[in-house]
C-alpha cells in the first residue's frame, strides 16, 4: 500500500486515484528494520490512509504487523482498522501478527464482535504468530453467512465450544484450515467438523508447540463432511479422529507422528507406556486408511506406517505413495 500512496507524486491525475483501491496490503516491514520507529510510522500510515480514503468500498484488507509486545498497542490500533474494514464490506480479510523475535509475549486478542458477524467477509485469515500461547477470544454469537474460505493458525481458545460454534456458523464454508490451534479444556470435549458445503480441510499441529504446551487439540476431531475432495493431516497419534462420512474424498495427505521419531518428543512424558504406544499408533493410522478406502491419491508420510500396506484398497485407488523415514535420516519413496 505504500507504494500505491507513492503513485500520487506522478501527475496532478495520479494525485487522488490511489484511494480508489480497494485491495490494501499493509506490511510493517516495509518501514524499515523492527523496532519503536517502525511501529509508530507503520500505525501512522495505516491510520492516514484509513481516514483519507474515505469510505470507499474495500474487497481485500492484508495487515501483516511485527513486533508487537502488549495487548494495548495492538487492541487500540488493530480494532480500530478492522471495524474500518468493515464498514467498508471488505470481502478478504487477513491479519497476522509476528514477535520481535527477542521473546515470547502472551497477547490476549478481543477482536470486534461484528468481525464474527461480517455479512461482507467471504475470507478469513488470523495468524497469532506471536505466540502459540496467545489467545483469541471468541464472542456468543457468531454469523458468517458469505464466509468460503477460513485459515486459523498459532493460538488457543478456552472454550471448545466456541470452535465448534465458528464452523458451524459458517454454512457456505469450502475451504478450512487450522494449524496450532490449541483449546484450554481440549481433554474434555470434541472438536466437530460439521460441513455439506467443505471441500478442502487442512489440519496441521507442529510438534515442538506440542510437547512445550499442549498434546491434543481435542479429546476427539469428528469429521462429517459428505463434499470434502481433499484433506491434510499431520498430527501426532494420540489425537484421536473420527471420520464419519469422507466418501467423495479425493486426495487425502496422511502424516501420524509418534513418541520417539522427534528428538523433542524423547524427553517428555506422554503418560503412555511404551506397550501403549505400540498399540496405539497402528490403532490410529488404520482408522484413517479404513475411512480413505475410495480415495483416489493417497500420500502417507508417516515414520513406520509401512506396517500397514498389506491392506486392500479400493478400487478407485490410482495413485499411492509411501514416505518412509528411517531413523538414519534416509528416505525411501515408491509409487504404485
Amino acid at each position: 500500500m505504500r507504494c500505491v500512496v507513492q503513485t500520487c507524486v506522478l501527475s496532478k491525475r495520479w494525485r487522488y486515484v490511489w484511494p480508489s483501491v480497494s485491495n490494501l496490503v499493509f506490511r510493517a516491514d516495509s518501514f524499515g528494520e523492527r523496532g519503536v520507529k517502525q511501529l509508530r510510522k507503520f500505525r501512522k500510515f495505516v491510520d492516514k490512509v484509513l481516514m483519507l480514503r474515505g469510505l470507499n468500498d474495500i474487497h481485500k484488507f492484508h495487515l501483516h504487523w511485527g513486533n508487537c509486545q502488549t495487548d494495548k498497542i495492538i487492541n487500540e490500533h488493530l480494532n480500530a482498522w478492522v471495524l474500518v474494514a468493515l464498514r467498508c464490506n471488505v470481502q478478504d480479510l487477513s491479519i497476522q501478527i509476528d514477535g520481535d523475535g527477542n521473546g515470547h509475549y502472551d497477547l490476549q486478542f478481543r477482536f470486534p464482535q461484528s468481525l464474527f458477524n461480517s455479512q461482507s467477509l467471504s475470507k478469513l485469515v488470523l495468524e497469532m504468530t506471536c505466540n502459540y500461547e496467545s489467545q483469541v477470544i471468541l464472542p456468543e454469537s457468531i454469523d458468517l453467512p458469505r464466509l468460503k474460505f477460513m485459515s486459523l493458525g498459532s493460538f488457543f481458545v478456552e472454550d471448545g465450544g466456541s470452535i465448534n460454534k465458528l464452523i458451524s456458523s459458517c454454512p457456505i464454508l469450502e475451504s478450512l484450515i487450522l494449524r496450532d490451534i490449541w483449546i484450554e479444556d481440549g481433554y474434555d470435549m470434541n472438536v466437530n467438523i460439521e460441513s455439506h458445503e467443505l471441500k478442502h480441510f487442512e489440519i496441521i499441529n507442529n510438534i515442538d508447540i506440542l510437547v512445550w504446551s499442549h498434546y491434543n487439540m481435542s479429546k476427539i476431531i469428528k469429521l462429517s463432511t459428505p463434499n470434502l475432495t481433499s484433506f491434510i493431516c499431520k498430527d501426532y497419534m494420540l489425537q484421536e479422529y473420527c471420520l464419519e462420512n469422507v466418501s467423495s474424498l479425493i486426495t487425502a495427505d496422511i502424516e501420524i507422528v509418534r513418541e520417539g521419531e522427534y528428538e523433542a518428543l524423547e524427553y517428555y512424558d506422554l503418560e503412555i507406556s511404551e506397550e501403549g504406544k505400540e498399540i496405539l499408533y497402528p490403532k490410529r493410522t488404520m482408522e484413517f486408511i479404513e475411512a480413505f478406502l475410495n480415495v483416489k491419491e493417497l500420500t502417507i508420510s508417516s515414520p513406520g506406517f509401512v506396517q500397514s500396506k498389506g491392506l486392500c484398497f479400493g478400487r478407485n485407488l490410482r495413485t499411492m505413495k509411501w514416505c518412509v523415514c528411517w531413523y538414519l535420516g534416509q528416505i525411501g519413496e515408491s509409487t504404485s
